[in-house]
């Protein structure tokens, strides 16, 4: 018996010096892309072939810029105020991607940031803001599930902020 524990121990104590190597590949350098508000994508909101090719070029060359400074993993936020950059069934399309909450793009801007990435060999991560409904007292949010949801009294108003209540 205490034959078997030193060979589990030996072999445990010759286990330790890989895992920590392991540990290092899997070094967790990430970047994190707000599009709330426009503070990091996209810069230009809209529809149309111009502006669709000018929002996925910003996308790449930032995308370069992370690998180009050894990143490995994109937090990319895709719920910014309950609403998406990808397609759904529960929310209308990100006001700060088209300047018109609802309105859809003709590309699904998630997808694109996730093949992209991965063209890169980053690893995409999703990041979503779960209680922010507005930040403008709730005046902007004007889709048929906007009005749903004020009419549901799912939320809780203090002062231009605008929440559901958890």
């Amino acid at each position: 018996m205490l034959k078997h524990v030193i060979y589990m121990a030996m072999a445990l104590f010759l286990a330790i010096p890989s895992l920590a190597q392991e540990a290092q590949k899997r070094e967790w350098r990430t970047v994190w892309l707000t599009t709330n508000h426009c503070i990091d994508w996209p810069s230009t909101r809209g529809t149309g072939a111009a502006v669709e090719a000018k929002q996925k070029k910003e996308m790449t060359d930032y995308l370069d810029g992370f690998v180009a400074t050894n990143m490995n993993s994109v937090c990319f936020q895709a719920r910014p105020k309950a609403d998406a950059f990808y397609r759904s069934s529960y929310e209308p399309w990100s006001v700060f991607l088209t300047g018109t909450r609802g309105l859809a793009p003709s590309y699904d801007p998630l997808a694109f940031v996730v093949e992209e990435c991965h063209k890169r060999g980053l690893e995409c991560n999703v990041w979503i803001n779960p209680y922010r409904f507005s930040t403008s007292g709730g005046g902007d949010c004007t889709t048929a599930f906007d009005k749903q949801v004020k009419a549901d009294s799912l939320l809780i108003y203090q002062g231009d902020y605008v929440v559901y209540n958890p």
